[in-house]
């Protein structure tokens, strides 16, 4: 399955603005209905759930109008909430766990993620295959590592958006808080809880 980018209509041609150079007003205009309502919950979790289930890797999401604001805030929430439940994060940092992403140095070594090219992460080269890279120990113990999480994120009302973070920060934040290299509360954690407030989610 490939990729999806989904331009949505929610508000349909509606706007509540008369721009004369708008293509959208002048293509309503030359069909049979020209406006053919605003979305639906049931419609938006059809499409969602489609779109998941369709794509493979990257999923982007865009929206246009008509005014698509028209639809008000509660209806992006939805969509964000939809998302969370249902499609992991396409930052990895928000995923909790770490992947390999198969970073390449100059010479040919290739590494795990950018925030771990040492020499204790090296897995291999482009000489190798990349299912042997990503199956070898090395690549296994790098993801199981990142599954550890701060014991307070469990109970988090914020959890399933950012999923404890990205490990480089919640490692970070224990070395500060503990003096130990285990997991600690993402460094990130109150600008992330800032900005899922203010957005409503």
């Amino acid at each position: 399955m490939p990729a999806a980018s989904i331009l949505i209509k929610p508000a349909s041609a509606n706007c509540n603005m008369d721009c004369r150079y708008c293509f959208y007003k002048c293509l309503s205009s030359n069909r049979t209905e020209y406006d053919k309502g605003f979305m639906t919950d049931e419609t938006l979790e059809q499409l969602v759930k489609g779109a998941i289930d369709y794509a493979d890797g990257f999923l982007t999401f865009a929206f246009q109008g008509g005014e698509p604001t028209l639809c008000g805030i509660e209806f992006y929430r939805k969509v964000l909430a939809q998302l969370a439940a249902g499609y992991p994060a396409e930052e990895c940092g928000m995923n909790g766990c770490c992947s390999c992403y198969f970073v390449t140095e100059g010479n040919g070594d290739v590494y795990p993620c950018d925030f771990y090219c040492s020499d204790e992460w090296r897995l291999g080269t482009v000489a190798d295959s990349f299912e042997e890279l990503v199956q070898c120990e090395r690549a296994k113990r790098f993801v199981e590592i990142s599954l550890q999480k701060d014991e307070r994120c469990q109970d988090c009302s914020y959890f399933s958006l950012c999923r404890g973070g990205c490990r480089r920060w919640r490692e970070q934040a224990g070395i500060e808080q503990a003096g130990i290299e285990k997991p600690g509360r993402n460094r990130l954690c109150e600008a992330y809880r800032m900005l899922f407030a203010h957005a409503g989610v």
